[in-house]
């Protein structure tokens, strides 16, 4: 009788279940609320590595649940994430980060956002750069606010998500879809653009200002 007993116990104790559920639905914030009830490492690593913000540290968890406590329902969501990830990776190269001010970046990053090469193109790509652009004398002000800073944009929504979460303890932000590009753009608006540039200049980071969407 003990065999079976154990058996069965060991059965109840798992929640690949629930983990394949909450992946399958995009909650995989409800995983918070077995996370203390997991008993099995591979499902202890892969609901760590859903939790967790830190990209190379869920690959990490990722690879190790892998390596170590294969299991076949958990190692679908691990290689999908870790290819995610690795893609994610692959395709940041150039695209604009968030860059600390006053930092010393590599030149591809220097030159994500080169603003006065794009001031004049009505390409949709273009379209934060050129919102940043200060009205030439004579031309009338652009008074049609509110405005709101910009720190990036992105073709992937990953790399959006990410900036988000970097920001989050300094400039609470979200992703807006516009033209096809993923925008990081700030939470809070601005009545003007000179008070939006000020605010910008108080920011470790770099930042452009830009219309806020309704």
């Amino acid at each position: 009788m003990t065999q079976p007993i154990t058996a069965v116990m060991a059965e109840a104790a798992s929640h690949t279940s629930e983990i394949l559920q909450y992946v399958k639905e995009d909650k995989v914030y409800l995983l918070e609320k077995i996370r203390r009830q997991l008993t099995k490492p591979s499902e202890k690593l892969v609901v760590e590595a859903l939790l967790t913000e830190d990209g190379p540290q869920a690959a990490a968890l990722y690879r190790e649940q892998l390596e170590k406590y294969p299991d076949p329902q958990l190692d679908q969501i691990s290689r999908a994430r870790l290819k995610a990830y690795e893609q994610a990776v692959a395709t940041s190269a150039g695209l604009p980060v968030m860059l600390v001010k006053g930092s010393v970046a590599p030149k591809p990053v220097a030159k994500a956002a080169p603003l006065p090469a794009k001031t004049n193109s009505n390409a949709p790509t273009a379209a934060a750069p050129a919102d940043s652009v200060v009205p030439k004398p004579g031309a009338p002000a652009a008074s049609d606010g509110p405005f709101t800073l910009q720190f990036g944009s992105f073709d992937s929504i990953t790399n959006a998500d990410q900036l988000v979460a970097q920001l989050a303890s300094t400039a609470p932000a979200s992703v807006q879809l516009v033209n096809g590009i993923y925008k990081v753009r700030m939470n809070r608006t601005f009545n003007s653009r000179q008070e939006a540039a000020a605010f910008g200049r108080l920011l470790p980071i770099e930042s452009i200002v830009v219309p806020a969407r309704p």
